[in-house]
């Protein structure tokens, strides 16, 4: 009940003009993120970094939100997200870094991605992945060896064609490229995407 009343005491307190990066970072009172008024802010980098004990994200509007750098970093009692718009993401560095009982992660917009650096390091426990609408910068998923086949397709399906540019990125997959057939595989290179 004490988790409860400290999220009550969020929203009671809130002033939605308030600078939302690093706002939370390593608050280990948080375990349920009340919902807010987020509409104002741009950057959401760190705000939830090293809270070890959230479990459960509202569905926050992040519509004009344009760094998610370390948003979840080392959050490794989150085992599911919401449904974020990211739109206007540009960098999401170790955005989920460290969340090793994440299990999914819905589709994301990356239509404006930039940077995505070791965006999901050390999610061990991840099954399902949405995809990333348009995406067109290098990727690796790597370290989330629990993907299923249809996960790894939702990321070739929905990643921008890249063959008309001439330009390439890579899907770094490790261990997971083995569960693809070779013809799964040749989707991803005819986009002009390189697997790895």
């Amino acid at each position: 009940f004490s988790y409860l009343e400290y999220s009550k005491d969020i929203v009671r307190n809130w002033d939605a003009d308030q600078a939302l990066m690093n706002r939370f970072r390593g608050d280990k009172n948080l375990v349920f993120m009340p919902k807010v008024v987020t509409s104002k802010s741009e950057n959401m980098q760190a705000m939830f970094s090293n809270c070890t004990n959230l479990i459960q994200v509202p569905l926050l509007d992040t519509s004009n939100v344009v760094h998610f750098d370390d948003m979840f970093y080392n959050c490794y009692n989150l085992v599911t997200i919401p449904n974020f718009n990211t739109s206007n993401l540009y960098s999401a560095n170790l955005m989920f870094g460290g969340c090793d009982k994440l299990v999914s992660v819905p589709l994301m917009d990356f239509t404006k991605a930039k940077e995505l650096r070791s965006m999901l390091l050390g999610c061990s426990e991840l099954v399902e992945l949405g995809g990333f609408t348009n995406l067109a910068v290098s990727l690796d998923l790597s370290s989330s060896r629990k993907l299923s086949v249809d996960s790894l397709m939702n990321v070739i399906n929905e990643a921008k064609d890249l063959s008309d540019t001439g330009g390439t990125s890579t899907l770094t997959l490790g261990t997971n490229i083995s569960k693809l057939t070779e013809e799964q595989i040749a989707t991803a290179t005819a986009k002009g995407w390189t697997l790895a």
